[in-house]
């Protein structure tokens, strides 16, 4: 009872209140929360290019800008790209609402597209596909292999060896399922997987038999109603060093129906834009006959491109009115 009676008089306290209900309006639609979140998020555009000279570009994605915090040795020791878009739109909805933006139409696309910016990069982080496609010359492709995500591939070569796979998806976690019309149980952990009475092997990718079962790892393949075929593969580097300059790929895109549809050069800024897909020059094998290619499919690409010409019309919008008003 002390305690309780303690606090409600602490709460009671009209000096407290006046300080908290300040400390909240100076912190919620604070321009200097604003512009710390910005910096930080430049900061870590800038760690995680340099990051990416080293490590896996998905790898480094998700520790920095998808992940809530960054963490060190099992401790979360600075915010992450997750918690820099909700403090953003917390921010930037409270000083929206408590500055009655909304009487002003410059001030309000403004708010809006960067708030429409911000929602982009989400939607595209949950809902894009990326993959990677693997072109060697001469040999045509209909499909393009994920950069982190597993799938398990198994042929019953008993009765005819031009049988389908049947394909079962890995999710990384440690669990155990049957395979479809086969008697073949698998468990998967993070690092390998074991076929139930046949043996452990890693989780990289082969192939094993088992019996008259071919069991396939590999990576999880997103099939194409097309193929594209290499043609030529073109690595050019800067002279006296190993560094790479340019490097493009000369490719056929074959419809469903095997004709082709465009003969098109891939080149690192020039990506080719097909079905719904943009594929981009990301990559290169060992030989000069190997191309790798970056497809990525997002539904919401063209979400920036609109929430930056809004804010670029309220800017322009609230200058000309700037103007008028010195005048």
């Amino acid at each position: 009872s002390f305690v309780s009676e303690g606090w409600s008089l602490f709460c009671r306290d009209a000096t407290f209140k006046s300080s908290f209900y300040r400390l909240d309006n100076s912190l919620m639609d604070s321009l200097f929360v604003t512009i710390l979140c910005l910096l930080w998020a430049l900061i870590l555009v800038f760690v995680g290019t340099l990051l990416q000279m080293n490590m896996d570009v998905h790898v480094v994605e998700q520790a920095l800008f998808r992940s809530f915090f960054i963490w060190w040795h099992g401790f979360p020791v600075l915010p992450g790209g997750a918690t820099l878009a909700v403090l953003l739109m917390t921010n930037l909805g409270v000083s929206f609402w408590k500055g009655r933006y909304w009487k002003k139409v410059p001030l309000t696309l403004i708010h809006v597209g960067f708030a429409l910016l911000i929602l982009g990069e989400g939607l595209r982080m949950m809902s894009a596909e990326e993959s990677h496609m693997i072109l060697t010359q001469n040999q045509p492709v209909d499909y393009s292999e994920s950069p982190t995500d597993w799938e398990i591939a198994v042929w019953d070569r008993s009765s005819n060896d031009d049988a389908q796979a049947t394909v079962v998806g890995i999710d990384g976690n440690d669990k155990v399922f049957s395979v479809p019309n086969t008697p073949l149980q698998v468990r998967v952990s993070t690092d390998s997987y074991e076929l139930l009475g046949h043996g452990i092997w890693p989780l990289e990718e082969g192939v094993r038999q088992s019996g008259p079962y071919e069991v396939s790892v590999r990576r999880r393949r997103f099939h194409h109603p097309f193929t594209i075929e290499l043609d030529k593969f073109t690595h050019e580097t800067h002279p006296g060093t190993d560094l790479p300059k340019s490097f493009s790929s000369e490719v056929k895109v074959r419809n469903d129906k095997g004709e082709i549809d465009r003969s098109v050069i891939i080149s690192m800024n020039n990506p080719l834009y097909f079905k719904g897909k943009t594929f981009y020059q990301s990559g290169y094998g060992d030989s000069d006959d190997v191309s790798v290619l970056h497809v990525v499919e997002n539904r919401w690409k063209m979400l920036p491109y609109f929430s930056l010409g809004m804010i670029a019309a309220g800017l322009l919008f609230h200058f000309v009115a700037l103007m008028r008003r010195k005048r």
